[in-house]
């Protein structure tokens, strides 16, 4: 007698629930974490080029520039401006809550620093 090998219709339908829940997080999360690599491209770049002369025109410079990419986690008030030497040095940290599905949401913490 054969032994039958294969995938039942109860196997099938767990595993495309699976792959179905999978992209709706990643769906959901993939606008947050390019927000994030957009503020950390923006920091890096205010913090290198001349626009560090003080921290009121590093917050306007962030400001503008947010306002361009559609960043709206943080706004340049946000944005921690130390002094370090000859020029500043920017750091942010914030939190992003994304309801997921009813009443379950996931909470991510980002931190970036020049």
């Amino acid at each position: 007698m054969k032994r039958q090998c294969g995938l039942t219709l109860i196997g099938l339908i767990f595993m495309l629930m699976l792959g179905g829940l999978t992209l709706l997080v990643a769906a959901k999360l993939m606008p947050v974490y390019l927000e994030f690599y957009a503020v950390k491209r923006l920091i890096h770049e205010i913090s290198s080029s001349g626009d560090n002369s003080n921290p009121k025109s590093i917050q306007a410079a962030f400001d503008r520039r947010a306002n361009i990419e559609s960043i709206t986690s943080i706004r340049g008030n946000d944005l921690q401006i130390d002094k370090a030497g000859n020029g500043y040095a920017i750091s942010a940290a914030w939190e992003r809550k994304v309801p997921i599905v009813s009443n379950v949401s996931a909470l991510m913490e980002f931190e970036v620093e020049s």
